[in-house]
């Protein structure tokens, strides 16, 4: 497909037009590629948590991508991959929750160079790749997410913290939202993953290496 510079907006928006006249053509008729082959996956992996001078959390992310995401992204829409941190403090079968904060990775597509683009929310700084399978073998990477909590700030009791990553569709242009809201090739959510906080064991200094 071809690809449309920046500041091309009769461009940009025939490519969100034929975006959108595609989605809602799956959704009407139900044709579409194989779904099997198609709408692609995304899990959180290798978690972990740690204190240092506040919580850390580990996670990796395994992210395929579909054929309608990646013909978006070849197009000039960019991905944005949310992880979602969930603290609950922990009673008799239940859990209230007390603290949520989410980091957003962002993917673009650079057509001067033919190069993807992967905006680090952790490090703020954005690492460009040849390929796009190699962007996503460096998603895969456990990286470290500093909470900010403090062990005084949590006191006594049994908490845990709950991940969760996702394709954050809210990001993506407005002609887009509505069709992938109902597409499977844009329901790329995980299920959350509880783990238990760990007790707070004279915690070091600075945080877990990046």
């Amino acid at each position: 497909m071809a690809c449309f510079l920046p500041g091309s907006r009769k461009a940009l928006k025939l490519l969100l037009a034929n975006l959108l006249l595609a989605s809602l053509l799956m959704l009407l008729g139900g044709c579409g590629p194989d779904p099997q082959t198609a709408n692609g996956h995304l899990a959180a992996k290798n978690l972990a948590m740690a204190w240092r001078d506040s919580l850390w959390v580990q996670a990796g992310l395994e992210l395929g991508l579909s054929d309608a995401n990646i013909e978006a992204l070849n197009s000039g829409v960019p991905l944005t991959i949310s992880v979602d941190l969930r603290l609950g403090r922990r009673y008799q079968g239940w859990a209230r929750e007390v603290r949520t904060e989410s980091f957003h990775w962002r993917i673009r597509y650079l057509p001067l160079s033919e190069h993807y683009a992967l905006e680090n929310p952790i490090t703020r700084t954005t690492e460009n790749y040849p390929r796009l399978r190699t962007l996503l073998t460096a998603l895969r990477l456990p990286a470290w997410y500093s909470t900010q909590i403090t062990a005084a700030e949590l006191g006594d009791g049994n908490y845990q913290m709950q991940v969760r990553t996702r394709l954050n569709r809210l990001q993506l242009p407005a002609p887009l939202r509505l069709p992938a809201m109902f597409s499977s090739q844009w329901r790329l959510t995980d299920r959350w993953h509880t783990l238990l906080v760990p007790l707070p064991e004279q915690p070091e200094t600075g945080g877990p290496s990046l």
